[in-house]
């Protein structure tokens, strides 16, 4: 797994932790208002917890969501096996684990590949099927790596670079 840190990157991560504190002191201040009756509407009359509680949903929202993007990017993990029949990939997130699977003869091709937004992948070119691109999430360099490595065991062309 890359981390928390350099799954989500840096900002996202300080982001979230500074949020999320700031919402973990605010709430209690503000639910404890409510109870109290310090909290006043328009009017001047004490604002039932009921909208206190509504009020910071779409906080908590914010912050739990942004809370579980980092957990995913930061946790999730790959698999590698090749063998003499298949290549499996299984990619484990905190939402489960996703198999995938190619027998030896399908597969054409194991090459680097970047999209128009930059993101280094490993992309699986398939007889007479869409190719199959993953590891987005990876360092450019473990994307190249892994792609030498395999193209090598898979006994692929090494391209000349």
């Amino acid at each position: 797994p890359p981390g928390l840190v350099r799954g989500c990157g840096f900002f996202l991560f300080l982001w979230c932790v500074i949020w999320n504190g700031i919402l973990c002191v605010m709430t209690p201040i503000m639910i404890g208002s409510a109870l109290r009756g310090d909290l006043k509407n328009d009017v001047g009359q004490p604002m039932h917890i009921g909208w206190a509680v509504l009020f910071l949903t779409p906080f908590w929202g914010a912050g739990i969501g942004v809370g579980t993007a980092i957990l995913y990017r930061g946790w999730r993990r790959s698999e590698i096996e090749l063998n003499e029949e298949e290549l499996r990939v299984a990619t484990t997130t905190i939402f489960g684990r996703r198999e995938q699977s190619w027998r030896r003869k399908q597969i054409e091709d194991v090459r680097y590949s970047t999209t128009e937004s930059a993101t280094a992948n490993m992309a699986v070119a398939l007889h007479g099927l869409p190719e199959v691109r993953l590891f987005g999430y990876r360092d450019k360099v473990e994307v190249a790596w892994l792609v030498r490595l395999l193209r090598d065991r898979l006994g692929l062309e090494q391209i000349k670079e």
